[in-house]
Protein backbone atom coordinates (compact mmCIF):
# COMPACT_ATOMS: atom_id res chain seq x y z
CA UNK A 1 0.00 0.00 0.00
CA UNK A 2 1.53 3.27 -1.13
CA UNK A 3 1.47 6.44 0.95
CA UNK A 4 -0.87 8.02 -1.62
CA UNK A 5 -3.26 5.07 -1.30
CA UNK A 6 -3.46 5.44 2.48
CA UNK A 7 -3.76 9.23 2.34
CA UNK A 8 -6.61 9.17 -0.17
CA UNK A 9 -8.44 6.27 1.47
CA UNK A 10 -8.46 8.03 4.84
CA UNK A 11 -9.83 11.19 3.22
CA UNK A 12 -12.55 9.33 1.30
CA UNK A 13 -13.54 6.72 3.90
CA UNK A 14 -17.29 6.12 3.86
CA UNK A 15 -17.70 7.54 0.35
CA UNK A 16 -15.23 5.54 -1.72
CA UNK A 17 -13.38 2.29 -1.08
CA UNK A 18 -10.08 2.12 -2.96
CA UNK A 19 -9.37 -1.22 -4.62
CA UNK A 20 -5.92 -0.87 -6.12
CA UNK A 21 -3.60 1.43 -8.04
CA UNK A 22 -4.13 1.15 -11.79
CA UNK A 23 -1.86 3.84 -13.19
CA UNK A 24 0.78 6.41 -12.38
CA UNK A 25 2.06 9.31 -14.45
CA UNK A 26 3.65 12.71 -14.25
CA UNK A 27 0.42 14.44 -13.22
CA UNK A 28 -1.06 11.97 -10.78
CA UNK A 29 -1.84 8.50 -9.50
CA UNK A 30 -5.00 6.69 -10.62
CA UNK A 31 -6.83 4.25 -8.34
CA UNK A 32 -9.68 1.89 -9.01
CA UNK A 33 -12.36 2.51 -6.36
CA UNK A 34 -15.90 1.58 -5.47
CA UNK A 35 -18.37 4.40 -4.89
CA UNK A 36 -20.46 3.44 -1.86
CA UNK A 37 -23.57 5.52 -2.58
CA UNK A 38 -24.12 4.16 -6.11
CA UNK A 39 -22.23 0.86 -5.73
CA UNK A 40 -20.27 1.40 -8.92
CA UNK A 41 -16.63 1.25 -9.93
CA UNK A 42 -14.90 4.55 -10.65
CA UNK A 43 -11.35 5.71 -11.35
CA UNK A 44 -9.96 8.34 -8.99
CA UNK A 45 -7.01 10.47 -10.00
CA UNK A 46 -4.99 11.96 -7.15
CA UNK A 47 -2.50 14.79 -7.48
CA UNK A 48 0.60 13.76 -5.47
CA UNK A 49 0.74 15.79 -2.23
CA UNK A 50 4.13 17.33 -3.10
CA UNK A 51 2.63 18.72 -6.31
CA UNK A 52 -0.62 19.71 -4.59
CA UNK A 53 1.36 22.21 -2.51
CA UNK A 54 2.50 23.98 -5.72
CA UNK A 55 -0.24 26.47 -6.73
CA UNK A 56 0.59 26.19 -10.44
CA UNK A 57 0.49 22.38 -10.49
CA UNK A 58 -2.64 22.37 -8.36
CA UNK A 59 -4.41 24.72 -10.76
CA UNK A 60 -3.23 22.73 -13.77
CA UNK A 61 -4.59 19.50 -12.26
CA UNK A 62 -7.95 21.05 -11.40
CA UNK A 63 -8.10 22.56 -14.89
CA UNK A 64 -7.95 19.04 -16.34
CA UNK A 65 -10.99 18.04 -14.33
CA UNK A 66 -12.93 21.20 -15.13
CA UNK A 67 -12.06 21.02 -18.82
CA UNK A 68 -12.98 17.35 -19.20
CA UNK A 69 -16.18 17.85 -17.19
CA UNK A 70 -17.34 20.38 -19.81
CA UNK A 71 -16.83 17.90 -22.64
CA UNK A 72 -19.91 15.70 -22.57
CA UNK A 73 -19.29 13.22 -25.37
CA UNK A 74 -19.65 9.41 -25.71
CA UNK A 75 -15.95 9.10 -26.61
CA UNK A 76 -14.52 11.30 -23.84
CA UNK A 77 -14.09 9.83 -20.35
CA UNK A 78 -16.65 11.69 -18.17
CA UNK A 79 -15.80 13.33 -14.84
CA UNK A 80 -18.13 12.69 -11.87
CA UNK A 81 -16.66 14.68 -8.96
CA UNK A 82 -13.84 17.18 -8.35
CA UNK A 83 -12.57 18.08 -4.88
CA UNK A 84 -9.61 19.80 -3.24
CA UNK A 85 -9.05 19.72 0.52
CA UNK A 86 -5.56 20.72 1.64
CA UNK A 87 -3.01 18.37 0.12
CA UNK A 88 -5.71 15.95 -1.05
CA UNK A 89 -6.67 17.08 -4.56
CA UNK A 90 -8.53 14.55 -6.68
CA UNK A 91 -11.31 13.87 -9.13
CA UNK A 92 -13.43 10.79 -9.86
CA UNK A 93 -14.19 9.70 -13.40
CA UNK A 94 -15.87 6.78 -15.14
CA UNK A 95 -13.89 3.56 -14.90
CA UNK A 96 -13.23 2.12 -18.36
CA UNK A 97 -12.65 -1.62 -18.16
CA UNK A 98 -10.13 -2.24 -20.91
CA UNK A 99 -6.67 -1.19 -22.03
CA UNK A 100 -5.03 1.92 -23.32
CA UNK A 101 -4.01 1.98 -26.95
CA UNK A 102 -0.43 2.21 -25.71
CA UNK A 103 -0.79 -1.16 -23.97
CA UNK A 104 -2.33 -2.72 -27.07
CA UNK A 105 0.46 -1.42 -29.32
CA UNK A 106 3.11 -3.07 -27.14
CA UNK A 107 1.82 -6.32 -28.65
CA UNK A 108 2.08 -5.08 -32.24
CA UNK A 109 0.20 -3.16 -34.91
CA UNK A 110 -3.59 -3.32 -35.17
CA UNK A 111 -5.73 -4.50 -38.11
CA UNK A 112 -6.91 -1.79 -40.50
CA UNK A 113 -10.56 -2.22 -39.45
CA UNK A 114 -9.64 -1.56 -35.81
CA UNK A 115 -7.61 1.51 -36.81
CA UNK A 116 -10.52 2.87 -38.87
CA UNK A 117 -12.88 2.62 -35.90
CA UNK A 118 -10.37 3.98 -33.41
CA UNK A 119 -9.52 6.91 -35.70
CA UNK A 120 -13.10 7.95 -36.27
CA UNK A 121 -14.19 7.71 -32.64
CA UNK A 122 -11.13 9.56 -31.31
CA UNK A 123 -11.58 12.12 -34.11
CA UNK A 124 -15.22 12.71 -33.15
CA UNK A 125 -14.21 13.24 -29.52
CA UNK A 126 -11.49 15.75 -30.37
CA UNK A 127 -13.73 17.51 -32.88
CA UNK A 128 -16.26 18.03 -30.08
CA UNK A 129 -13.52 19.43 -27.84
CA UNK A 130 -12.28 21.76 -30.58
CA UNK A 131 -15.82 23.06 -31.14
CA UNK A 132 -15.76 24.21 -27.51
CA UNK A 133 -12.37 25.85 -27.93
CA UNK A 134 -10.38 23.08 -26.17
CA UNK A 135 -7.14 21.77 -27.73
CA UNK A 136 -5.95 18.56 -26.09
CA UNK A 137 -2.22 19.02 -26.86
CA UNK A 138 -1.21 15.56 -25.57
CA UNK A 139 -2.92 13.08 -27.88
CA UNK A 140 -0.97 9.82 -27.72
CA UNK A 141 -1.69 6.07 -27.37
CA UNK A 142 -1.58 6.15 -23.56
CA UNK A 143 -4.34 8.79 -23.53
CA UNK A 144 -6.69 6.76 -25.72
CA UNK A 145 -8.63 3.97 -24.00
CA UNK A 146 -10.33 0.98 -25.65
CA UNK A 147 -13.22 -0.52 -23.70
CA UNK A 148 -12.91 -4.30 -23.58
CA UNK A 149 -16.62 -5.16 -23.68
CA UNK A 150 -17.60 -2.92 -26.60
CA UNK A 151 -14.38 -1.87 -28.34
CA UNK A 152 -15.43 1.77 -27.79
CA UNK A 153 -12.63 4.33 -28.00
CA UNK A 154 -12.42 7.09 -25.38
CA UNK A 155 -10.03 10.03 -25.11
CA UNK A 156 -8.77 10.97 -21.67
CA UNK A 157 -6.23 13.13 -19.84
CA UNK A 158 -6.97 16.74 -20.74
CA UNK A 159 -4.42 17.82 -18.13
CA UNK A 160 -2.48 20.13 -20.44
CA UNK A 161 -5.41 21.06 -22.68
CA UNK A 162 -5.49 24.64 -23.87
CA UNK A 163 -8.56 26.77 -23.36
CA UNK A 164 -8.32 30.43 -24.41
CA UNK A 165 -9.34 31.65 -20.95
CA UNK A 166 -7.09 29.32 -18.94
CA UNK A 167 -3.61 28.98 -20.38
CA UNK A 168 -0.92 30.22 -22.70
CA UNK A 169 -1.17 28.26 -25.99
CA UNK A 170 2.60 28.47 -26.46
CA UNK A 171 3.57 26.45 -23.37
CA UNK A 172 5.45 23.45 -24.76
CA UNK A 173 3.93 20.59 -22.77
CA UNK A 174 3.18 17.22 -24.33
CA UNK A 175 4.95 14.02 -25.40
CA UNK A 176 7.70 14.66 -27.92
CA UNK A 177 7.24 11.57 -30.11
CA UNK A 178 3.63 12.56 -30.79
CA UNK A 179 3.96 16.33 -30.53
CA UNK A 180 3.54 18.55 -33.59
CA UNK A 181 6.67 20.44 -34.72
CA UNK A 182 5.10 23.83 -33.98
CA UNK A 183 4.16 22.74 -30.44
CA UNK A 184 7.65 21.36 -29.83
CA UNK A 185 9.14 24.70 -30.89
CA UNK A 186 6.88 26.60 -28.47
CA UNK A 187 4.84 28.26 -31.22
CA UNK A 188 1.14 28.95 -30.86
CA UNK A 189 -0.93 25.85 -31.55
CA UNK A 190 -4.46 25.21 -32.75
CA UNK A 191 -6.59 22.19 -33.68
CA UNK A 192 -4.04 21.15 -36.32
CA UNK A 193 -1.60 20.23 -33.54
CA UNK A 194 -4.08 17.60 -32.30
CA UNK A 195 -4.56 16.42 -35.88
CA UNK A 196 -0.81 15.85 -36.13
CA UNK A 197 -0.67 14.00 -32.81
CA UNK A 198 -3.65 11.81 -33.68
CA UNK A 199 -2.10 11.14 -37.08
CA UNK A 200 1.16 9.97 -35.47
CA UNK A 201 -0.85 7.79 -33.07
CA UNK A 202 -2.72 6.17 -35.97
CA UNK A 203 0.53 5.78 -37.92
CA UNK A 204 1.90 3.88 -34.93
CA UNK A 205 -1.26 1.76 -34.65
CA UNK A 206 -1.21 0.79 -38.33
CA UNK A 207 2.54 0.25 -38.88
CA UNK A 208 3.76 -0.74 -35.41
CA UNK A 209 6.19 2.19 -35.10
CA UNK A 210 6.23 5.99 -35.00
CA UNK A 211 7.30 8.15 -37.97
CA UNK A 212 10.34 9.43 -36.07
CA UNK A 213 12.10 7.35 -33.42
CA UNK A 214 14.80 9.69 -32.11
CA UNK A 215 15.79 8.90 -28.53
CA UNK A 216 16.33 12.47 -27.38
CA UNK A 217 14.36 15.65 -27.75
CA UNK A 218 17.10 17.24 -29.84
CA UNK A 219 17.23 14.25 -32.21
CA UNK A 220 13.46 14.27 -32.64
CA UNK A 221 13.36 17.99 -33.31
CA UNK A 222 16.15 17.59 -35.88
CA UNK A 223 14.27 14.78 -37.64
CA UNK A 224 10.99 16.68 -37.64
CA UNK A 225 12.62 19.81 -38.94
CA UNK A 226 14.86 18.31 -41.61
CA UNK A 227 13.18 15.08 -42.74
CA UNK A 228 9.90 14.37 -44.43
CA UNK A 229 7.94 11.74 -42.45
CA UNK A 230 7.82 8.27 -44.03
CA UNK A 231 4.55 7.24 -45.63
CA UNK A 232 2.34 4.55 -44.18
CA UNK A 233 2.71 2.53 -47.39
CA UNK A 234 6.50 2.48 -47.07
CA UNK A 235 6.20 0.59 -43.76
CA UNK A 236 2.89 -1.24 -44.21
CA UNK A 237 2.36 -1.96 -47.93
CA UNK A 238 -0.86 -3.90 -47.32
CA UNK A 239 -2.58 -1.06 -45.44
CA UNK A 240 -5.64 0.32 -47.28
CA UNK A 241 -4.41 3.06 -49.60
CA UNK A 242 -7.26 5.44 -48.73
CA UNK A 243 -6.59 5.18 -44.98
CA UNK A 244 -2.85 5.57 -45.50
CA UNK A 245 -3.43 8.75 -47.53
CA UNK A 246 -5.56 10.31 -44.78
CA UNK A 247 -2.91 9.58 -42.13
CA UNK A 248 -0.03 10.74 -44.33
CA UNK A 249 -1.69 14.13 -44.75
CA UNK A 250 -2.31 14.45 -40.99
CA UNK A 251 1.41 14.16 -40.11
CA UNK A 252 2.80 16.68 -42.58
CA UNK A 253 5.19 19.08 -40.80
CA UNK A 254 3.54 22.20 -42.27
CA UNK A 255 0.25 22.87 -40.40
CA UNK A 256 -1.26 24.51 -43.49
CA UNK A 257 -0.72 21.30 -45.47
CA UNK A 258 -2.59 19.13 -42.95
CA UNK A 259 -6.33 18.69 -42.69
CA UNK A 260 -7.77 22.13 -41.87
CA UNK A 261 -9.90 20.84 -38.98
CA UNK A 262 -10.62 17.67 -37.04
CA UNK A 263 -14.08 17.64 -38.58
CA UNK A 264 -12.55 17.54 -42.07
CA UNK A 265 -10.16 14.85 -40.87
CA UNK A 266 -13.04 12.61 -39.73
CA UNK A 267 -14.86 13.26 -43.02
CA UNK A 268 -11.72 12.14 -44.84
CA UNK A 269 -11.69 8.98 -42.73
CA UNK A 270 -15.35 8.28 -43.55
CA UNK A 271 -14.67 8.71 -47.27
CA UNK A 272 -11.65 6.42 -47.00
CA UNK A 273 -13.70 3.79 -45.18
CA UNK A 274 -16.27 3.84 -47.97
CA UNK A 275 -13.51 3.02 -50.47
CA UNK A 276 -12.48 -0.11 -48.54
CA UNK A 277 -15.29 -2.63 -49.03
CA UNK A 278 -15.94 -5.41 -46.56
CA UNK A 279 -14.24 -8.61 -47.54
CA UNK A 280 -16.40 -10.99 -49.57
CA UNK A 281 -17.78 -13.98 -47.70
CA UNK A 282 -15.32 -16.55 -49.16
CA UNK A 283 -12.37 -14.43 -48.03
CA UNK A 284 -13.92 -13.94 -44.59
CA UNK A 285 -14.30 -17.71 -44.21
CA UNK A 286 -10.76 -18.34 -45.38
CA UNK A 287 -9.34 -15.80 -42.93
CA UNK A 288 -11.26 -17.23 -39.97
CA UNK A 289 -10.24 -20.81 -40.78
CA UNK A 290 -6.61 -19.80 -41.26
CA UNK A 291 -6.58 -18.21 -37.81
CA UNK A 292 -8.14 -21.32 -36.27
CA UNK A 293 -5.55 -23.55 -37.95
CA UNK A 294 -2.78 -21.22 -36.76
CA UNK A 295 -3.93 -21.62 -33.17
CA UNK A 296 -4.09 -25.41 -33.35
CA UNK A 297 -1.23 -26.38 -35.60
CA UNK A 298 1.62 -25.06 -33.41
CA UNK A 299 0.73 -27.10 -30.31
CA UNK A 300 0.01 -30.22 -32.40
CA UNK A 301 3.35 -29.93 -34.17
CA UNK A 302 4.98 -29.37 -30.77
CA UNK A 303 3.50 -32.60 -29.42
CA UNK A 304 4.60 -34.54 -32.52
CA UNK A 305 8.16 -33.20 -32.31
CA UNK A 306 8.31 -33.81 -28.56
CA UNK A 307 7.08 -37.39 -29.00
CA UNK A 308 9.77 -38.13 -31.60
CA UNK A 309 12.48 -36.64 -29.40
CA UNK A 310 11.07 -38.56 -26.46
CA UNK A 311 11.30 -41.83 -28.39
CA UNK A 312 14.93 -41.15 -29.31
CA UNK A 313 15.86 -39.98 -25.81
CA UNK A 314 14.12 -42.86 -24.04
CA UNK A 315 15.54 -45.47 -26.42
CA UNK A 316 19.04 -44.22 -25.65
CA UNK A 317 18.53 -45.12 -21.96
CA UNK A 318 16.62 -48.40 -22.42
CA UNK A 319 17.98 -51.78 -23.42
CA UNK A 320 14.88 -52.77 -25.34
CA UNK A 321 15.00 -51.01 -28.72
CA UNK A 322 11.22 -51.01 -29.06
CA UNK A 323 10.13 -50.96 -25.44
CA UNK A 324 6.63 -50.02 -24.42
CA UNK A 325 7.68 -46.45 -23.57
CA UNK A 326 9.24 -45.93 -26.98
CA UNK A 327 6.21 -47.46 -28.69
CA UNK A 328 3.85 -45.09 -26.85
CA UNK A 329 5.96 -42.12 -27.90
CA UNK A 330 5.94 -43.24 -31.52
CA UNK A 331 2.16 -43.79 -31.45
CA UNK A 332 1.57 -40.29 -30.05
CA UNK A 333 3.94 -38.81 -32.62
CA UNK A 334 2.04 -40.57 -35.39
CA UNK A 335 -1.37 -39.40 -34.14
CA UNK A 336 -0.24 -35.79 -33.65
CA UNK A 337 1.52 -35.79 -37.01
CA UNK A 338 -1.56 -37.10 -38.83
CA UNK A 339 -3.73 -34.40 -37.22
CA UNK A 340 -1.21 -31.67 -38.17
CA UNK A 341 -0.97 -32.98 -41.74
CA UNK A 342 -4.77 -33.06 -41.90
CA UNK A 343 -4.87 -29.36 -41.02
CA UNK A 344 -2.40 -28.58 -43.78
CA UNK A 345 -4.42 -30.61 -46.29
CA UNK A 346 -7.60 -28.80 -45.24
CA UNK A 347 -5.91 -25.44 -45.71
CA UNK A 348 -4.66 -26.48 -49.16
CA UNK A 349 -8.21 -27.46 -50.07
CA UNK A 350 -9.47 -24.04 -49.01
CA UNK A 351 -6.71 -22.37 -51.05
CA UNK A 352 -7.89 -24.25 -54.13
CA UNK A 353 -11.51 -23.24 -53.49
CA UNK A 354 -10.46 -19.60 -53.10
CA UNK A 355 -8.36 -19.70 -56.26
CA UNK A 356 -11.29 -21.13 -58.23
CA UNK A 357 -13.21 -17.95 -57.38
CA UNK A 358 -10.44 -15.83 -58.88
CA UNK A 359 -8.57 -14.76 -55.75
CA UNK A 360 -4.80 -14.75 -55.61
CA UNK A 361 -2.31 -14.98 -52.80
CA UNK A 362 -2.41 -11.24 -51.98
CA UNK A 363 -6.16 -11.45 -51.35
CA UNK A 364 -5.69 -14.48 -49.09
CA UNK A 365 -3.03 -12.62 -47.10
CA UNK A 366 -5.33 -9.66 -46.63
CA UNK A 367 -8.14 -11.98 -45.53
CA UNK A 368 -5.93 -13.40 -42.79
CA UNK A 369 -4.75 -9.96 -41.69
CA UNK A 370 -8.33 -8.69 -41.55
CA UNK A 371 -9.33 -11.15 -38.85
CA UNK A 372 -10.01 -9.24 -35.66
CA UNK A 373 -6.90 -9.91 -33.59
CA UNK A 374 -8.46 -8.04 -30.69
CA UNK A 375 -11.30 -10.53 -30.46
CA UNK A 376 -8.84 -13.41 -30.20
CA UNK A 377 -6.84 -11.53 -27.55
CA UNK A 378 -9.94 -10.79 -25.47
CA UNK A 379 -11.21 -14.36 -25.79
CA UNK A 380 -7.88 -15.82 -24.64
CA UNK A 381 -5.98 -13.17 -22.68
CA UNK A 382 -2.44 -13.81 -21.53
CA UNK A 383 -2.67 -13.97 -17.74
CA UNK A 384 -0.24 -14.76 -14.97
CA UNK A 385 2.71 -13.02 -13.33
CA UNK A 386 4.97 -10.71 -15.31
CA UNK A 387 7.77 -13.27 -15.70
CA UNK A 388 5.34 -15.74 -17.29
CA UNK A 389 4.57 -13.23 -20.05
CA UNK A 390 8.18 -13.19 -21.25
CA UNK A 391 9.15 -15.84 -23.87
CA UNK A 392 12.76 -15.83 -22.65
CA UNK A 393 11.55 -16.98 -19.23
CA UNK A 394 9.12 -19.57 -20.59
CA UNK A 395 11.52 -21.32 -23.00
CA UNK A 396 14.09 -22.52 -20.41
CA UNK A 397 11.29 -23.56 -18.07
CA UNK A 398 9.64 -25.60 -20.82
CA UNK A 399 12.95 -27.22 -21.76
CA UNK A 400 13.69 -28.06 -18.12
CA UNK A 401 10.30 -29.68 -17.55
CA UNK A 402 10.54 -31.61 -20.81
CA UNK A 403 13.97 -33.02 -19.92
CA UNK A 404 12.71 -33.89 -16.43
CA UNK A 405 9.82 -35.80 -17.95
CA UNK A 406 12.07 -37.72 -20.33
CA UNK A 407 14.39 -38.68 -17.49
CA UNK A 408 11.45 -39.91 -15.42
CA UNK A 409 10.31 -42.13 -18.28
CA UNK A 410 13.78 -43.52 -18.94
CA UNK A 411 14.59 -44.17 -15.28
CA UNK A 412 11.33 -45.79 -14.20
CA UNK A 413 9.94 -49.02 -15.58
CA UNK A 414 6.29 -48.63 -14.57
CA UNK A 415 3.76 -46.82 -12.44
CA UNK A 416 2.92 -43.21 -11.73
CA UNK A 417 6.42 -41.78 -12.48
CA UNK A 418 6.16 -42.97 -16.08
CA UNK A 419 2.75 -41.31 -16.52
CA UNK A 420 4.04 -38.07 -15.03
CA UNK A 421 7.08 -38.25 -17.29
CA UNK A 422 4.93 -38.74 -20.39
CA UNK A 423 2.76 -35.77 -19.45
CA UNK A 424 5.73 -33.48 -18.79
CA UNK A 425 7.66 -34.46 -21.90
CA UNK A 426 4.69 -34.23 -24.28
CA UNK A 427 2.42 -31.48 -23.12
CA UNK A 428 4.99 -29.06 -21.72
CA UNK A 429 6.36 -28.30 -25.23
CA UNK A 430 2.83 -27.89 -26.58
CA UNK A 431 1.82 -25.51 -23.80
CA UNK A 432 5.11 -23.62 -24.11
CA UNK A 433 4.73 -23.16 -27.88
CA UNK A 434 1.10 -22.10 -27.47
CA UNK A 435 1.87 -19.56 -24.73
CA UNK A 436 4.80 -18.02 -26.60
CA UNK A 437 2.59 -17.70 -29.68
CA UNK A 438 -0.08 -15.95 -27.62
CA UNK A 439 2.44 -13.55 -26.08
CA UNK A 440 3.90 -12.68 -29.47
CA UNK A 441 0.45 -12.45 -31.08
CA UNK A 442 1.44 -14.98 -33.74
CA UNK A 443 -1.38 -17.52 -33.45
CA UNK A 444 -3.74 -15.66 -35.71
CA UNK A 445 -1.06 -14.75 -38.24
CA UNK A 446 0.75 -18.11 -38.49
CA UNK A 447 -0.70 -18.95 -41.88
CA UNK A 448 -0.30 -15.34 -42.93
CA UNK A 449 3.42 -15.47 -42.21
CA UNK A 450 3.70 -18.76 -44.04
CA UNK A 451 1.74 -17.63 -47.11
CA UNK A 452 3.69 -14.37 -47.21
CA UNK A 453 7.02 -16.19 -47.41
CA UNK A 454 8.72 -17.91 -50.34
CA UNK A 455 7.50 -21.21 -48.97
CA UNK A 456 3.98 -19.78 -49.06
CA UNK A 457 4.39 -18.84 -52.71
CA UNK A 458 5.45 -22.37 -53.52
CA UNK A 459 2.58 -23.76 -51.45
CA UNK A 460 0.05 -21.55 -53.27
CA UNK A 461 1.36 -22.60 -56.68
CA UNK A 462 1.35 -26.27 -55.68
CA UNK A 463 -2.16 -26.06 -54.23
CA UNK A 464 -3.56 -24.50 -57.40
CA UNK A 465 -1.87 -26.82 -59.92
CA UNK A 466 -4.20 -28.08 -62.64
CA UNK A 467 -6.87 -25.44 -62.16
CA UNK A 468 -6.10 -23.52 -65.32
CA UNK A 469 -6.38 -19.75 -65.78
CA UNK A 470 -9.02 -17.95 -63.73
CA UNK A 471 -10.18 -14.34 -63.76
CA UNK A 472 -8.63 -12.40 -60.91
CA UNK A 473 -11.02 -11.00 -58.30
CA UNK A 474 -9.55 -7.65 -57.31
CA UNK A 475 -10.29 -6.29 -53.85
CA UNK A 476 -12.21 -3.05 -54.15
CA UNK A 477 -13.56 -4.24 -57.50
CA UNK A 478 -14.53 -7.82 -56.70
CA UNK A 479 -17.17 -9.65 -58.73
CA UNK A 480 -20.66 -8.32 -58.11
CA UNK A 481 -21.87 -11.68 -56.84
CA UNK A 482 -19.24 -11.72 -54.12
CA UNK A 483 -19.94 -8.13 -53.14
CA UNK A 484 -23.68 -8.85 -52.90
CA UNK A 485 -23.04 -12.00 -50.91
CA UNK A 486 -20.88 -10.11 -48.44
CA UNK A 487 -23.57 -7.41 -48.00
CA UNK A 488 -26.27 -10.04 -47.41
CA UNK A 489 -24.16 -11.75 -44.75
CA UNK A 490 -23.41 -8.42 -43.08
CA UNK A 491 -27.07 -7.34 -43.05
CA UNK A 492 -28.11 -10.69 -41.63
CA UNK A 493 -25.63 -10.22 -38.80
CA UNK A 494 -27.36 -6.95 -37.85
CA UNK A 495 -30.75 -8.63 -37.34
CA UNK A 496 -32.19 -9.37 -33.92
CA UNK A 497 -31.86 -12.96 -32.61
CA UNK A 498 -35.56 -13.64 -33.24
CA UNK A 499 -35.31 -12.41 -36.83
CA UNK A 500 -32.16 -14.44 -37.41
CA UNK A 501 -33.93 -17.53 -36.11
CA UNK A 502 -36.89 -16.95 -38.42
CA UNK A 503 -34.58 -16.33 -41.42
CA UNK A 504 -31.95 -18.89 -40.41
CA UNK A 505 -31.49 -20.19 -43.95
CA UNK A 506 -30.42 -16.82 -45.41
CA UNK A 507 -26.64 -17.15 -44.81
CA UNK A 508 -26.42 -20.58 -46.42
CA UNK A 509 -28.72 -19.56 -49.25
CA UNK A 510 -26.57 -16.49 -49.96
CA UNK A 511 -23.40 -18.60 -49.97
CA UNK A 512 -24.90 -21.15 -52.38
CA UNK A 513 -26.24 -18.51 -54.73
CA UNK A 514 -22.91 -16.73 -54.58
CA UNK A 515 -21.15 -19.89 -55.74
CA UNK A 516 -23.68 -20.45 -58.52
CA UNK A 517 -23.39 -16.85 -59.75
CA UNK A 518 -19.59 -17.18 -59.84
CA UNK A 519 -19.70 -20.42 -61.84
CA UNK A 520 -19.15 -19.39 -65.46
CA UNK A 521 -20.45 -22.77 -66.63
CA UNK A 522 -23.77 -22.50 -64.76
CA UNK A 523 -26.67 -21.81 -67.17
CA UNK A 524 -28.65 -19.88 -64.55
CA UNK A 525 -25.90 -17.74 -63.04
CA UNK A 526 -27.78 -14.54 -63.95
CA UNK A 527 -30.89 -15.77 -62.14
CA UNK A 528 -28.74 -16.54 -59.09
CA UNK A 529 -27.37 -12.99 -59.18
CA UNK A 530 -30.92 -11.62 -59.36
CA UNK A 531 -31.84 -13.76 -56.35
CA UNK A 532 -28.91 -12.35 -54.37
CA UNK A 533 -30.03 -8.84 -55.23
CA UNK A 534 -33.53 -9.70 -54.05
CA UNK A 535 -32.16 -10.95 -50.75
CA UNK A 536 -30.15 -7.77 -50.26
CA UNK A 537 -33.13 -5.52 -50.94
CA UNK A 538 -35.39 -7.53 -48.63
CA UNK A 539 -32.89 -7.26 -45.77
CA UNK A 540 -32.45 -3.53 -46.38
CA UNK A 541 -36.23 -3.08 -46.23
CA UNK A 542 -36.36 -5.14 -43.05
CA UNK A 543 -33.68 -3.01 -41.42
CA UNK A 544 -35.58 0.17 -42.40
CA UNK A 545 -38.82 -1.20 -40.90
CA UNK A 546 -40.56 -1.32 -44.28
CA UNK A 547 -41.32 -5.04 -44.13
CA UNK A 548 -41.68 -7.73 -41.48
CA UNK A 549 -39.42 -10.78 -41.29
CA UNK A 550 -42.44 -12.95 -42.10
CA UNK A 551 -42.71 -11.17 -45.44
CA UNK A 552 -39.18 -12.18 -46.36
CA UNK A 553 -39.87 -15.83 -45.58
CA UNK A 554 -42.36 -15.78 -48.46
CA UNK A 555 -39.59 -14.59 -50.82
CA UNK A 556 -37.34 -17.37 -49.56
CA UNK A 557 -40.06 -19.88 -50.38
CA UNK A 558 -40.25 -18.53 -53.92
CA UNK A 559 -36.50 -18.88 -54.31
CA UNK A 560 -36.72 -22.51 -53.24
CA UNK A 561 -39.64 -23.11 -55.58
CA UNK A 562 -37.74 -21.93 -58.64
CA UNK A 563 -34.89 -24.24 -57.76
CA UNK A 564 -32.11 -21.77 -56.92
CA UNK A 565 -31.68 -23.05 -53.40
CA UNK A 566 -31.72 -26.77 -54.20
CA UNK A 567 -29.56 -26.41 -57.30
CA UNK A 568 -27.04 -24.20 -55.55
CA UNK A 569 -26.75 -26.67 -52.66
CA UNK A 570 -25.68 -29.36 -55.11
CA UNK A 571 -22.93 -27.17 -56.55
CA UNK A 572 -20.83 -26.59 -53.43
Amino acid sequence: MSSEFELLQRALAGRYSLVREIGRGGMGVVFLAREAALDRLVAIKLLPPAMARDPAERERFLREARTAARLAHPHIVPIHTVEADGDVVWFAMEYIAGESLGELLREGALPADAVFRLAQEAGWALSHAHALGVIHRDVKPDNILVEAATGRTLVTDFGIAHHPELSDPRIGHGTLHYMSPEQAMGSEVDARADIYSLGVTLFHALTGRRPFEGLSGAALLTQQGSEHPPTVASLSPRAPTALATVIDRAILPDPDARWPSMEEFTKGLAAARALVPSLPVPLQRFGRHAVEHGRQLGPMAGVAAAALLGALFTNAFLDNFLGIEVAIYLLLAAISGVVAIGMVVEQVREIRALARLGYRRAAALRAIESVDVEEARVAAPVAGPAWSRRPRAIIPLGVALTVAGLMLVSSASAGIPVLIGFALSLFTPAITVSRIARIKGMQGSWWGRLLGSRVGGWLWQSATLGQGPVAEAVLGGEPTALALGGIVQSLFGELSPSEQQLLHEVPELAARLEARAMDSAAPDRTEALVALESLRLDLLRLRAGQVAATGITEDLRKLRDVGFYVDARSEI
